[in-house]
């Protein structure tokens, strides 16, 4: 185990099971439309069950490290945030997301589907995974840091009814606001969490609350998939044990050195996983190989460790990372609060 202070470890390694869950959900997914993994309950279950944490942990993520380490509650404060997130999430999104649409359209009969026009994909309707950055940008938009645990309590209510509103059939057909009334009560149950209004229970419970849950997703799979409300949550239930387990055990700073890699370049994976998976699996193709097998544990190492790679050699090859990082070389000037 090796010690990092000043750095909360528990929230490192959310990301660490939400990226985890992301990849390995579209891996399989591209593997399934790909024809080398046939559809079953068991894949069914699984991509469901990890769908009902993977993405919103990250919001919660997102929200707790707003709330613990920003003050935006002026008019400056929120426009210097929002250029700053603009810059930090705009560069990889448009870089990733053409990317993805040169891939996708270059190479459509070895990838999952050709992609729509690239205009729609970037301002309209973001593909998978970029969806979040976009959607992330916007929560940043209507949301500012509170002060007191009552502000707290009246956000997050704000953001529950956001959430019912959506469930009793809103639908305005305008991506951008669908997907923030979808997501907004993730981030702000993460700043509630930093806020220290929702209390996370120690890993025993935890363990208990996340066996049950598991036994629950069985029965969920089987007779109340697809169901939206019943999602949630277990998407609640399933965040809360995960984050209550993770604070618990990582309480005293020590990490994993495992975890740590993998935390260190979550955002190189996360931008980047879907294009080494998608090329590798091309560059099988075209040299003949099509055994499932192969390419489920060589295709597996590749989206992993491609993002990886790729960022060490970016990091050597200065200013190549700004396409990730653009924050290092772009700085704002910070207002007064």
């Amino acid at each position: 185990m090796s010690v990092k202070k000043n750095r909360d470890i528990w929230i490192d390694n959310c990301k660490v099971f939400a990226i985890s869950a992301v990849v390995i959900c579209h891996f399989f997914e591209s593997m399934m439309k790909a024809d080398l993994v046939s559809d079953s309950f068991l894949y069914e279950w699984f991509e469901h069950t990890a769908r009902f944490y993977a993405v919103n942990l990250f919001f919660i993520c997102s929200g707790f490290l707003y709330q613990k380490y920003s003050k935006v509650n002026s008019v400056a404060t929120w426009v210097n945030n929002i250029k700053k997130k603009f810059i930090a999430f705009g560069v990889p999104y448009f870089v990733f997301t053409f990317a993805t649409w040169i891939l996708k359209t270059a190479f459509s009969s070895s990838v999952n589907t050709k992609v729509d026009g690239l205009g729609y994909i970037l301002f309209a309707h973001p593909t998978a995974p970029y969806w979040y950055l976009y959607t992330l940008l916007f929560i940043f938009m209507i949301t500012v840091t509170v002060e007191n645990k009552k502000q707290m309590y009246i956000l997050l209510a704000i953001a529950f009814a956001a959430k019912i509103i959506r469930f009793c059939g809103l639908e305005t057909g305008l991506y951008f606001i669908d997907r923030t009334l979808d997501n907004w009560v993730w981030f702000v149950i993460g700043m509630a969490i930093a806020k220290d209004v929702i209390k996370l229970v120690n890993a025993v419970f935890g363990y208990i609350i996340l066996a049950l849950l598991l036994v629950s997703s069985v029965y969920i799979e089987m007779y109340l998939s697809g169901n939206t409300k019943v999602a949630f949550v277990a998407g609640l239930v399933l965040c809360y044990a995960i984050a209550s387990i993770l604070h618990s055990i990582f309480s005293n700073g020590e990490q994993n050195k495992v975890f740590a890699v993998i935390a260190k370049y979550s955002m190189p994976i996360f931008l980047m996983h879907t294009l080494f998976a998608a090329t590798f699996r091309i560059v099988l193709f075209k040299v003949g190989i099509d055994n499932a097998v192969l390419h489920i544990i060589l295709g597996l190492v590749v989206t992993f460790v491609g993002p990886i790679i790729g960022m060490i050699v970016m990091e050597k090859i200065r200013p190549l990372d700004f396409i990730v990082y653009p924050t290092r070389y772009i700085k704002l000037k910070k207002k007064e609060y």
